[in-house]
């Protein structure tokens, strides 16, 4: 069978318009030349720049959002009260969390209320960095993510236990010798990691046990491993050029932004083919957007905005080849290194936008709850309740909680300082048969406010995590709760 040569619209045009001057007559002559010189007049630059720049914005924004996290938790300053739950000053070295996060974060990311957290942007170019955990009593994981927001390995009771020890983060290609009794745990991949780690907390009670933990937790670098008291190295960290993570003032700022941390952190494997497809707009490492043309610029400008709107509505939709559904949760096996596996939206849209990183299905698996039993979006206006039957708990190996979020990823303030219900929280109240039902409404109910999750006045969505989630969590058995509308 003989293929059909198919040509491309712009080559199409290019052969009928000469084609229909010489066949027409007279005024149809001149219409079909007028119409010719129109077409001319379309600079076809803008709307290319525009196409591949929106592109360009969804394999890039985690390099986009990394620039301003770092950004923010190594060099801004913030209120001592801030301090608490936003990292700060953690530049080669660990800021720790001394409360639970609540509504003072203001980041996004979706933040959980489970743990206490323990920061560090690690600047991994000359020598190893020695992270050192005393002996634990209890659940931890340091995740280390480069700048692409993929997880390259972990330190933590799944893949260490609790013995405690030394483990190296070796620069790409370093071949020198650790010190007897240090691990090397892997190469970084970017000059630049981010280290997210998380502590077990039972309670508020527990929060003295935790902090004196962290106190041990410790980043020194090859050559002042064994030093009591170590000043880390204080590398460059730019400033971002667009103002805000959460939204574009200056479109072109975007891109220098993300040009920028492309160059200091190059695309991996075959990532630094994917980004040859955007030099024609001159999105890459050492690429320069103002040497573009006007109409270029044009349509990059458009493509950022648009491209981040596009970001938002998918990830609020669950868009996504990697995404499951079930019960009106979405969730994803493939959290935590989506881009090593080749999925750029999945490693946009939920491991960038929604939380910076994302611990690997191992350690964690999170369901988003976006709709309710009606099939409509999560809203405060109404009241919902989640009901599970005595055994259909989240199967967990360590524990499990269901967090409240506002459409910025931010934790949502209330009347009782309640940001999640769990597995923990005290004074569950559950019936004589071993069911549980969680209360989710804006106002305090009448009954159970043990039980009660309280939701803002207007949108809002859920996280439940599962950590260290069982067998049949693992295998997609297990079905989350229908959060259900209550008439």
């Amino acid at each position: 069978m003989k293929k059909k040569l198919i040509l491309p619209a712009a080559l199409f045009a290019a052969v009928l318009l000469p084609l229909s001057v010489f066949m027409y007559k007279g005024s149809n002559a001149q219409a079909a030349v007028d119409e010719a010189a129109a077409s001319e007049q379309v600079d076809w630059r803008e709307d290319y720049a525009y196409s591949m720049g929106v592109a360009a914005m969804h394999y890039a924004y985690p390099y986009w959002r990394m620039a301003h996290v770092r950004y923010d938790w190594t060099m801004k300053e913030v209120t001592p009260s801030a301090s608490a739950v936003t990292p700060n000053g953690a530049l080669n070295r660990f800021w720790h969390a001394s409360l639970l996060t609540n509504a003072d974060w203001k980041d996004g990311g979706a933040p959980n209320n489970d743990t206490l957290y323990s920061m560090a942007w690690l600047h991994v170019t000359d020598e190893p960095v020695i992270l050192s955990v005393p002996p634990m009593d209890r659940y931890y994981t340091f995740e280390l993510s480069g700048f692409d927001s993929d997880n390259f390995a972990y330190v933590g009771e799944l893949s260490h236990g609790r013995q405690g020890g030394d483990y190296a983060l070796l620069p790409k290609g370093w071949k020198g010798d650790l010190p007897e009794g240090v691990s090397a745990v892997a190469e970084a991949p970017s000059p630049w990691v981010l280290v997210i780690g998380r502590t077990y907390v039972a309670g508020e009670e527990d929060i003295p046990a935790v902090r004196a933990l962290q106190q041990q937790y410790k980043w020194r670098f090859l050559s002042q491993f064994g030093q009591e008291e170590a000043s880390p190295p204080q590398p460059e960290v730019f400033k971002p050029y667009d103002k805000s993570v959460t939204s574009i003032d200056d479109p072109m700022a975007v891109w220098k932004t993300i040009n920028r941390a492309l160059t200091e952190n190059p695309p991996v494997s075959g990532e630094t083919a994917l980004m040859s497809f955007f030099r024609e707009i001159n999105v890459g490492p050492n690429f320069d957007v103002d040497a573009l043309d006007d109409a270029s610029k044009r349509g990059l400008a458009r493509a950022a905005v648009d491209g981040f709107k596009q970001i938002q509505r998918m990830q609020m939709s669950g868009a996504g080849s990697a995404v499951l559904k079930s019960n009106g949760w979405i969730y994803s096996l493939e959290l935590g290194r989506s881009g090593l596996n080749g999925d750029f939206a999945t490693r946009t849209l939920h491991q960038s936008y929604s939380g910076i990183v994302a611990n690997d299905a191992e350690e964690a698996i999170y369901f988003g709850g976006f709709v309710g039993s009606d099939g409509q979006r999560l809203q405060g206006s109404k009241r919902y309740q989640i009901n599970m039957p005595a055994g259909t708990e989240p199967d967990v190996n360590a524990f499990w909680s269901i967090t409240m979020y506002g459409p910025d990823t931010n934790m949502v303030a209330n009347e009782i300082d309640r940001y999640a219900i769990g597995d923990r929280t005290p004074n569950l109240v559950r019936g004589a048969d071993g069911s549980l039902s969680l209360l989710l409404q804006s106002e305090r109910p009448d009954q159970l406010d043990s039980n009660w999750l309280p939701t803002p006045e207007g949108p809002f969505w859920l996280v439940l995590r599962a950590y260290l989630p069982g067998e049949s969590m693992m295998k997609g058995e297990w079905q989350p709760p229908v959060i259900s509308v209550v008439e």
